[in-house]
């Protein structure tokens, strides 16, 4: 399950949230409604590519960037660069 018992884990967290909802919202802001009531969805390529002329899709790719960070941050980070940063301190054990 989720353990966020330091404080690097816990800003991570929310850095994750931000991220995710920085996702979310520019997303649901460019679905469309045509003249027939029906729903269109954007496609997510469409977001993620470098020369999208959609106004939210600068936020999207924020917010990818941040909820990447902040998952590593509160997930990873003991397991990859914190091992790292320990082997270098201490030395090999």
């Amino acid at each position: 399950m989720l353990k966020l018992d330091s404080q690097r884990s816990r800003v991570g967290f929310v850095v994750f949230c931000t991220g995710v909802l920085l996702m979310v919202v520019p997303y649901a802001l460019s679905i469309e409604i045509n003249y027939y009531g029906e729903i269109q969805f954007p496609s997510l390529k469409g977001f993620l590519r470098w020369d999208s002329r959609r106004s939210y899709a600068p936020a999207f790719k924020i917010g990818l960037g941040f909820a990447i960070a902040g998952a590593w941050l509160a997930w990873f980070y003991p397991q990859t660069l914190g091992r790292l940063i320990r082997w270098v301190r201490v030395g090999p054990q």
